[in-house]
């Protein structure tokens, strides 16, 4: 526990630093978020995921920087965050846009839109919505059984 407050220390110090790049702040942003997951502080991460995302440096994880935003919102407890977070995300591919990096995500979309309906199914069911849990965990088998031919 403490080599991971140490290193949430050195995280604070150089996104604080001047002399750091942005793509440098923004991958201590990442890392921040894994500390703070790891501690249990889904708040602390989401926010840290949430400010990863902001940065223009990480585009093309940003499918991946959305899944952890959720998953850490719903450990917050923040359902319905999770679910707003997630709305487009889950309902076409075309939310990862057309930008290069976009198009080199598409390989790994299956992947992220079955952990995607996952959170979904486990918000909804937080939120006392069992029908829409159901359906969400059903997308959830069938994008994993579509994705197992990519890398996951």
């Amino acid at each position: 526990r403490d080599e991971y407050e140490v290193a949430a220390q050195h995280l604070a110090v150089l996104m604080s630093n001047p002399a750091s790049s942005s793509h440098d702040r923004a991958g201590a942003e990442v890392l921040l978020g894994l500390v703070y997951e790891h501690q249990r502080d889904f708040a602390s991460a989401a926010a840290a995921f949430e400010r990863a995302r902001a940065s223009s440096e990480l585009a093309g994880i940003d499918a991946w920087l959305k899944i952890k935003q959720a998953r850490a919102l719903l450990g917050a407890k923040e359902s319905k965050a999770a679910l707003e977070l997630l709305a487009d995300f889950v309902a076409s591919e075309a939310s990862l846009g057309s930008t290069d990096a976009a198009v080199a995500a598409r390989s790994n979309w299956k992947a992220w839109r079955a952990e995607a309906w996952l959170i979904v199914g486990d918000a909804r069911s937080r939120s006392s919505d069992p029908k829409g849990a159901i359906a969400a965990y059903e997308a959830h088998v069938e994008a994993s059984k579509s994705g197992k031919s990519g890398s996951s």
